[in-house]
């Protein structure tokens, strides 16, 4: 009978769950699915295909590779980017490819896989303000999104400015828009798209050419789990090695993207950790 209620306990533990201490690469293999947390609406990382209207993008591209290595089917939980650390957590989600970038204080809490991505901060004005350089936003409004390390490092780089979060980066780049702010804090990739964006639009951007910061990207695994952040590491590891997170980093964001940017880093441990 102890058996029998034992085994009737565990069937009633949710799939995106695991046992305290467990460790979370054998739930993955037993479900069969890796369970990707991702924020879905940052091109070019995560975001929904306008044609097949599937999740696709540069971390998009990172969860199946890890998931195929695993030998399981990847699955895609569209989350926020305050709730990137409860959801990890709490193992609704086994690992976070969602623009999670390294600090110290979310290190406390999940661990960070070696780098996988890297992307300049930096902050996108209106043209018509006249606004050249960060300091020139001493004193002014400058909106980004709420969790996000942008807002930390629009503090940092300019301590007089006043920052106001909303609850997603399309919500924040339009009340920039609307002049609710005189800066809008992100990414340099986002920062582009935006841009292109609004060109020709009646209130066009210049982003400063001064980065707040550059930021490395972790897989987020949860701290109790060090054999999956083993496999992910080797993952990445083995990715580099082969060539194709220049193929992946070629396509998303390199010479065959609109960014043409350069991949200038190499897998390895994140600065500070």
């Amino acid at each position: 009978m102890r058996v029998a209620t034992l085994f009737i306990s565990l069937s009633l533990i949710p799939l995106g769950a695991t046992l305290a201490g467990a460790e979370q690469l054998d739930a993955v293999r037993a479900r069969g699915t890796l369970i990707c947390g991702t924020l879905g609406l940052f091109e070019p990382n995560s975001f929904q295909d306008p044609k097949s209207g599937k999740l696709v993008g540069y971390d998009i591209d990172i969860c199946d590779e890890i998931a195929a290595r695993l030998g399981v089917k990847p699955e895609y939980k569209i989350i926020a980017v305050a709730a990137r650390v409860p959801e990890l957590a709490q193992n609704r989600v086994d690992v976070l490819t969602a623009n999670f970038t390294y600090t110290p204080d979310r290190a406390q809490q999940v661990d960070f896989s070696d780098t996988y991505f890297v992307a300049s901060e930096n902050i996108a004005v209106a043209r018509s303000s006249g606004i050249k350089a960060l300091d020139e936003l001493n004193g002014k409004r400058i909106a980004t999104t709420e969790g996000s390390t942008s807002a930390d490092y629009a503090k940092a780089a300019i301590p007089g400015a006043q920052i106001i979060t909303f609850k997603d980066g399309p919500t924040a780049f339009l009340a920039f828009q609307q002049n609710k702010a005189e800066g809008y804090a992100v990414n340099i990739l986002s920062l582009r798209r935006y841009q292109e964006q609004v060109e020709t639009s009646s209130n066009p951007i210049d982003i400063l050419p001064q980065s707040t910061f550059d930021a490395p990207f972790g897989v987020g695994v949860a701290k109790d789990s060090p054999a999956l952040k083993a496999e992910v590491n080797k993952v990445l590891h083995d990715l580099e090695a082969s060539g194709k997170l220049d193929e992946i980093w070629d396509r998303w964001v390199g010479k065959d993207s609109n960014y043409g940017l350069k991949r200038t880093f190499k897998v390895a441990p994140v600065s500070g950790h």
